[in-house]
C-alpha cells in the first residue's frame, strides 16, 4: 500500500495484480480484505485479480513438498515435447496441481474455484468498485497539507466520514511517522519525545 501511496504522490502509473489461491489460505481472509478496499480507492487499483501461478524457481516450486503441493507440468508441454513425464518435468516452467491440465481445464478450474469462494467473489466485486471509483470522472483523493503545527487532510473517498480533518499534537506526529510505514510495535520509537508537565508542591 505504501508503494501505491508514494506512486500517487510522485505521479507514477503502476500495473499490478492482486493474487489469490495461495496454499493454506482461508476464504474469509478475502472477505476481510474486501471490507477494507474502499479505504484505498484514492490509490491506483489492481489491473487484474489472477490466481497465483506455480512457476519454476518460485518458492512454491522449490519448496513444493514442504508446502503440501504436488506439481505437474502444464498439459500443453506433452504436445510440444513427445518425451516421458520425468523429462518434461525437467523442461517445464509452468506447473499445475492437476496432472495434464491444459489451458481449457485450467480456465474451468479457475472459474469453479471463484464460484465456490465467497471471499474471492467479494474481493473481485470490491476490486471492480475500486476501479470504477478511480477511473470514473474525478479521482478520489486523500491529501495532506502540512501547516507547521497542524495537518489539514482533504478526503473525498466514498468512505470518508467528513471532507476535512485537522490533526495536531500527538495525532499529527503519529500521522507523519506513518509515512515510513513502520510496524505498529516500532511506531512509538519513531515519535519525538514528549515533554511531561510537572507541578511543584
Amino acid at each position: 500500500m505504501q508503494l501505491l501511496k508514494w506512486s500517487r504522490e510522485l505521479g507514477l502509473r503502476l500495473s499490478w495484480s492482486m493474487l489469490w489461491g495461495f496454499p493454506g489460505e482461508k476464504d474469509d481472509w478475502y472477505e476481510d480484505m474486501a471490507a477494507w478496499l474502499p479505504a484505498l480507492e484514492h490509490l491506483q487499483p489492481p489491473a487484474s485479480l489472477p490466481r497465483v501461478r506455480f512457476d519454476r524457481y518460485s518458492v512454491y516450486h522449490e519448496q513444493a513438498r514442504r508446502l503440501g503441493l504436488i506439481l505437474f507440468p502444464i498439459g500443453a508441454m506433452s504436445l510440444v515435447y513427445p518425451l516421458p513425464p520425468a523429462e518434461i518435468d525437467g523442461l517445464a516452467y509452468f506447473f499445475s496441481t492437476e496432472p495434464g491440465a491444459g489451458p481449457l481445464r485450467y480456465v474451468q478450474t479457475l472459474t469453479r474455484e471463484m464460484e465456490d469462494s465467497a471471499g474471492i467473489q467479494a474481493l473481485a466485486a470490491a476490486a471492480r468498485a475500486w476501479r470504477a471509483a478511480y477511473g470514473g470522472g474525478r479521482q478520489p483523493v486523500l491529501v495532506m497539507d502540512n501547516r507547521g503545527d497542524h495537518l489539514q487532510l482533504t478526503d473525498t473517498r466514498g468512505c470518508a466520514t467528513q471532507p476535512r480533518h485537522v490533526l495536531a499534537g500527538l495525532a499529527r506526529e503519529v500521522y507523519l511517522a506513518c509515512d515510513a510505514a513502520p510496524r505498529r510495535a516500532r511506531l512509538a520509537a519513531l515519535l519525538p519525545p514528549r515533554r511531561r508537565s510537572s507541578s511543584r508542591p
